[in-house]
């Protein structure tokens, strides 16, 4: 039938749906190398470049007697990276890493389409890498994250990745893919008089032509 044709030929193209904990291992910490490493090249790009103005304009605003931002911890990279109170939205500096977090999802979504493959496991994979980070944000800054922000953008980022990679894997999972019949449902062929076509049981032959009576 059709439908077994099409479910033999996604099996060829995308292998078994087998539970292997070993490939789940591999893939969950390609995808947390993904984010980590993401974040990490966005937060250096940010210190170079943009660090040196907020510092400037802060400066600026301390004379004036104004008092805000982030701890000043977050100056550095791995704070940025790790501490929850770093993602504020009560600073420049806050703003910035919480725009890189979206350019992150952004890159995560990609990664899934040769890391994981398949639009139904994103969701899963996406949850689990930001709840490992939840998970060692926690344990670096010696408490649970108490700040809104932090918790808007994480939820934010993972329905943004999951949503972007689930359309990125279905659409290329919905590519044109070679079509071919199973190897149960090849017919053979037999050796026929010359200008007869061969019996089928009646029916008419898959390769052309009427099939034999009988």
């Amino acid at each position: 039938s059709s439908s077994s044709s099409s479910s033999w030929c996604v099996t060829m193209w995308y292998g078994a749906t087998i539970f292997d904990p070993s490939l789940i291992l591999a893939q969950m910490m390609c995808m947390q190398s993904v984010l980590y490493l993401a974040m990490g090249a966005l937060v250096f790009t940010l210190r170079i470049f943009a660090w040196p103005y907020i510092i400037r304009v802060k400066h600026k605003h301390n004379d004036a007697g104004e008092h805000t931002g982030p701890p000043a911890a977050c100056a550095r990279a791995l704070p940025m990276v790790l501490d929850p109170a770093c993602t504020n939205a009560t600073s420049a500096e806050g703003w910035l890493i919480i725009g890189a977090w979206v350019v992150t999802a952004v890159i995560l979504a990609f990664a899934l389409v040769p890391i994981i493959e398949r639009a139904k496991k994103c969701l899963d994979f996406v949850a689990t890498a930001y709840g490992i980070h939840f998970v060692v944000a926690s344990i670096y800054a010696h408490k649970l994250p108490n700040t809104v922000a932090f918790y808007c953008t994480q939820i934010f980022c993972i329905v943004l990745s999951a949503v972007l990679g689930e359309w990125l894997c279905l659409s290329r999972e919905l590519q044109e893919i070679p079509i071919a019949a199973p190897p149960s449902e090849l017919l053979p062929l037999t050796s026929e008089p010359a200008g007869e076509a061969p019996a089928y049981g009646g029916r008419r032959s898959p390769f052309g032509g009427a099939a034999a009576k009988r």
